[in-house]
């Protein structure tokens, strides 16, 4: 298995961390880096930690995190996006609505922690 990721099983589900300190998903090639070591894991969802985001991430004019999704939904893939993300969602009726909306899926999750996870699992 790659360095790229950490491995657990956490409520049923098989994750797989991103494990390289240096990553930081919106920064050019990054999702080629993601969707090309996500394959072969074995994870029911590839887990991004907010710290792992380029700063413009979160900023949806900018296009990144529309770009990201797009090409992960194109090679089947699903993610956690782990983090505290009060103050974007705060800050952007925009960021909130797409949060909102992509948690009401099972294909990209903005979850505050794993517990998150397996509340979602309950419900």
């Amino acid at each position: 298995m790659s360095e790229f990721w950490t491995l657990e099983q956490r409520n049923g589900c098989n994750l797989a961390f991103v494990a390289d300190p240096d990553f930081r998903l919106g920064q050019p090639g990054s999702v080629e880096d993601l969707i090309g070591n996500g394959f072969g894991t074995g994870a029911d969802y590839l887990v991004v930690t907010k710290t792992q985001l380029s700063e413009e991430f979160c900023h949806l004019r900018n296009g990144i995190l529309g770009g990201v999704t797009q090409k992960l939904v194109n090679y089947g893939l699903s993610v956690i996006f782990l983090g505290d993300f009060a103050p974007e969602i705060t800050a952007s009726d925009a960021f909130r609505d797409y949060v909102r909306e992509a948690n009401k899926g099972r294909r990209f999750l903005f979850l505050k922690s794993l517990d998150d996870l397996a509340e979602r699992q309950r419900a």
